[in-house]
């Protein structure tokens, strides 16, 4: 009997968010976003024919089950599945690329200040010897990450 030469996927999922386009055996590439708070995903490949072999980001798995967890930094992650046929020389590759977003913290300064490279300025004019001036920022954290500023933490 000849070996299979089927590389193809029967489906595809990941254990945070949705593929888009969503999962057909013919589509090849796949984006994935997920929160900011996501630090790793697994994915899970299942092989159109039970005889090929299948790889997520160079790591072998059986057909079916759940890579190992997958570490994501900010932004996008690319990450290959590789299903090789029972013939050991047809190939398919499916490219997924996972994006974390960012976690979004805004800054609210009075009037007359700015904000340039992280450092807020203000000009407060003349002070004479031995005078203070203060000045208030409010700061929002709009996001899933923790904003932390010294011993001070924003949730």
């Amino acid at each position: 009997m000849t070996p299979s030469n089927i590389a193809s996927l029967s489906n595809l999922s990941s254990s945070v968010g949705t593929l888009s386009p969503a999962f057909t055996s013919a589509t090849t590439s796949y984006a994935v976003t997920v929160p900011s708070a996501t630090s790793s995903i697994t994915i899970t490949p299942t092989a159109t024919q039970a005889a090929a072999t299948i790889a997520v980001a160079g790591n072998s798995l059986a057909s079916g089950t759940a890579s190992g967890s997958l570490p994501l930094n900010y932004g996008p992650n690319p990450i290959n599945v590789v299903v090789t046929a029972e013939d050991a020389s047809t190939t398919k590759t499916y490219s997924m690329v996972i994006t974390r977003t960012r976690p979004q913290i805004e800054v609210r300064q009075p009037a007359g200040t700015s904000l340039i490279s992280g450092a807020s300025t203000k000009t407060f004019g003349s002070i004479l010897t031995g005078t203070s001036a203060t000045m208030s920022f409010a700061i929002r954290n709009s996001g899933q990450e923790d904003l932390v500023l010294g011993l001070l933490t924003f949730a």
